[in-house]
């Protein structure tokens, strides 16, 4: 359990989604590996 701990604290973006696809709850984790640039101006993160 304390790996997955570390594993959530990294995330950038934690959502919760319920009653998708059969299952009652859903946890997504999000992690951004680089920056987006779009005509030198940074779009995400």
């Amino acid at each position: 359990m304390r790996h997955f701990i570390e594993v959530i604290r990294l995330a950038d973006d934690i959502s919760f989604f319920s009653n998708v696809r059969g299952y009652d709850m859903m946890m997504s984790l999000d992690y951004y590996t680089h920056a987006v640039f779009v005509g030198g101006r940074q779009m995400y993160p």
